[in-house]
């Protein structure tokens, strides 16, 4: 409503005010479309929850997990997909506070957070600050505020929009001892601080991250010819006879389910779903954005041998009872390896 967008106007001015200039923005965009937890709210859990694997060479198999903590949930076509969040605002909703907690309360770090009436987190004891963040590391560390006004586009999936204040950046101290020290001067090295910065970065590797970790076994970064060329990563010398860096131009990553289909297409002698065929008729079961990595599933302790895991494989499954020793009062005392320590 009006009187809504003009409070969030108020809002977001008194912030202003009160902590100084924003020191981030943020739209996290959740890929429902493509979640089995979409999939599960909108059947049920009977569905996924209860399947097991029976067949003539391997009867009712108790330790077999349910579908929705697999590493590759079976899912239906995109097509599918959306017309099961056009028919279930109710599994949307449900997803997209889920999401929306989980990524301003371990993301951006937040332990206060709220949306209306309804409260996704809170201190477990009482705080005497003005600070909404917690000491847990995150993206956004010492964050005061933040206000995340919600929209939907025209494709139906609402996302919010997140204005924060943070303790880090140009508070409200720093303008204070800036004013005294002199505004102009302050504003000046701030400037060409910055412009320092954004001067020696020329590229985003996804690569760079696990560079300082010292992990090696990984695959070629997707780089196109016209990235090569904006950035001027192709190796050749610069006026002051350097060489620049060179990253090798490499294919585009093709999605699993899409490249499991050419496959089969090549197998079966016949073209492969592209398009509106693949849209309507091509199961996502393997997209990066349907599965549920081994090392992301909990009985995976332990259990992992490389940087690179993939979604399908024999990694036994272990139950709560396999992978924990508790006393009789439900107490965890400890995490148990594969082979019992």
């Amino acid at each position: 409503t009006e009187g809504r967008k003009t409070a969030l106007r108020f809002n977001g001015h008194g912030n202003n005010i009160l902590f100084g200039a924003s020191t981030f923005f943020n739209t996290p965009n959740f890929a429902d479309t493509y979640s089995p937890l979409i999939l599960q709210l909108h059947e049920g859990p009977g569905k996924h929850s209860h399947l097991r694997i029976r067949s003539a060479a391997q009867p009712a198999v108790s330790d077999v997990p349910p579908e929705i903590i697999r590493a590759e949930p079976k899912m239906p076509s995109l097509e599918r997909m959306h017309q099961i969040g056009a028919k279930d605002p109710r599994a949307q909703a449900k997803f997209f506070i889920l999401m929306t907690e989980l990524h301003y309360r371990f993301i951006i770090g937040l332990d206060r957070l709220h949306i209306g009436r309804l409260t996704l987190a809170q201190p477990r004891v009482p705080v005497h600050d003005e600070v909404a963040a917690s000491l847990q590391p995150c993206v956004a560390p010492g964050t005061i505020d933040v206000q995340a006004p919600f929209e939907a586009q025209g494709r139906g999936f609402e996302h919010g929009h997140g204005k924060g204040h943070g303790i880090v950046g140009s508070t409200m101290k720093w303008l204070r001892k800036s004013v005294v020290a002199g505004l102009e001067t302050a504003a000046q090295k701030l400037r060409q601080t910055m412009l320092s910065l954004a001067e020696t970065v020329q590229y985003e590797s996804a690569r760079e991250s696990a560079t300082q970790m010292e992990v090696h076994d990984l695959p070629p970064e997707p780089f196109t010819t016209e990235q090569q060329r904006q950035t001027r990563m192709d190796g050749g010398e610069d006026e002051d006879g350097s060489l620049r860096e060179y990253v090798p131009i490499s294919p585009a990553v093709v999605q699993p389910h899409i490249e499991r289909e050419h496959d089969r297409a090549t197998a079966e002698n016949r073209l492969p779903l592209t398009g509106s065929a693949a849209y309507r008729d091509l199961a996502l079961t393997g997209a990066f954005q349907s599965t549920f990595p081994w090392y992301r599933q909990r009985f995976a302790f332990a259990s992992l041998g490389g940087a690179t895991q993939p979604t399908a494989g024999n990694l036994p499954y272990r139950s709560d009872a396999q992978l924990f020793k508790i006393d009789e009062d439900g107490k965890v005392l400890a995490v148990l390896k594969p082979d019992g320590t």
